[in-house]
């Protein structure tokens, strides 16, 4: 390989051209000029090192102006700064782009390798080392940067090193400490690449001849091969249902998953493919997945496979359970509210009835005090009427006896 000791660095978008603004701490104009500035200084340590930077502003450079910079410097190889977002906000992880033609392939790749592994030691998910290829011009490289610098037999990659609108990459660009993190890896990764770094350890990539294209850096374009899911227990009780994943793709690692439960009408969130490493191409072929199924329903499960290039293949739909899913939580809650519910009723109905026995005892008590009245005025009757007749009779002897004498 050509000795590089002339290096340039290319912090991606400046001025109008503010690359994504997905995060709403920085736009990526700001991180990748704080990244390449942080790679110049610590680069700039090494006195077998020359060190160029594209812009030091915050300016509008075209990418054919780039590549005319570096050749102006005569470098031996550029490195492109950027940061990822996507239009689901959904993705995650680094991933390393180069040329499709050879030298610079392999080239590319051999750093990609040691730049992969310093993102993989942060603890960041890995994306792959890959080459994208013009749909307008086929043979030619898509990505600008890359194709004005091959014209000019200069290599160039693009350093993506997270996605900044979503998962836990977010959490590694949220300071500028975070940022700075990033160049010093970068710069730890360029002088293993170039020899500088005493500690460095052996690559495979190393082995891959110049003047051939690794083979795993070409884009694959069919989905995974397989993907299915089987059903290893439901826990209807506590609302869990264990399915056994089972996957593979003989062109690409398998790099993510997600799942849906309801027949594919929506998905979760992306989750790491369990034991996915592009730099070996190893991922894990089945794996066991446990899922909380919202309470009181029956789910139409299935699962989607992701390989390096974002294809999928989805697994068959589970949809045939005996019975509803029940969150415990929610179990609980719908007794305290039955209990509370019971016990509100019978509150009201205490209540009630003590109503009807305050707002009843009067009116017994008026009807007695009627019936009473009745009753006295009924004797009072009969009195008089006896009184009167026997002053009537009274009256009547009297007139008697006078006749009578």
């Amino acid at each position: 390989m050509k000795e590089i000791r002339t290096i340039v660095i290319d912090p991606g978008h400046g001025g109008e051209n503010l690359g994504t603004i997905a995060n709403p701490a920085f736009e990526e104009k700001e991180i990748t000029f704080l990244t390449a500035q942080t790679i110049y200084e610590e680069l700039s340590k090494y006195e077998e090192l020359e060190v160029y930077m594209t812009r030091t502003e915050d300016v509008d450079l075209s990418l054919k102006e780039r590549a005319k910079f570096a050749e102006k410097v005569d470098a031996d190889m550029v490195f492109s700064i950027h940061y990822n977002a996507s239009e689901s906000h959904r993705s995650f992880g680094s991933e390393l782009w180069v040329p499709l033609d050879a030298p610079g392939n392999a080239t590319g790749y051999r750093f990609g390798e040691i730049f992969l592994s310093k993102m993989q030691d942060m603890g960041l998910h890995l994306r792959g080392i890959k080459t994208r290829e013009s749909e307008e011009t086929p043979g030619s490289n898509y990505y600008g940067i890359i194709r004005e610098c091959y014209k000019r037999d200069i290599p160039a990659v693009i350093l993506e090193h997270c996605y900044v609108d979503a998962g836990d990459d977010v959490n590694y660009v949220d300071s500028e400490e975070d940022i700075i993190a990033f160049g010093k890896a970068d710069a730890r990764a360029i002088l293993e690449f170039v020899g500088l770094e005493p500690h460095a350890k052996e690559y495979e990539s190393f082995s891959y001849p110049l003047e051939e294209v690794v083979p795993v850096t070409i884009k694959d374009a069919t989905p995974p091969d397989y993907c299915s899911i089987e059903v290893t227990e439901a826990d209807y009780e506590n609302g869990l249902l264990s399915l056994q994943v089972n996957a593979f793709d003989m062109d690409s690692t398998l790099l993510y998953y997600d799942y849906s439960v309801d027949g594919g009408e929506s998905y979760s969130e992306l989750f790491a493919w369990p034991e996915s490493n592009v730099l070996t191409g190893e991922y894990a072929d089945s794996f066991l997945l446990t899922l909380s199924i919202e309470h009181r329903t029956i789910p139409e499960v299935s699962v989607r496979a992701y390989n390096g290039f974002d294809f999928t293949t989805e697994s068959n739909i589970i949809g045939d359970f005996d019975s509803v899913f029940l969150d415990p939580v929610e179990v609980l809650k719908e007794q305290q509210l039955a209990e509370s519910l019971a016990a509100e009723k019978e509150s009201v109905t205490e209540s009630y009835e003590t109503v009807v026995l305050t707002v009843d005892k009067p009116v017994e008590e008026e009807q007695s005090g009627h019936a009473f009245l009745y009753l006295s005025l009924a004797l009072v009757g009969i009195l008089f009427v006896s009184f009167l007749f026997l002053f009537l009779l009274g009256k009547g002897q009297k007139r008697k006896g006078r006749k009578e004498k």
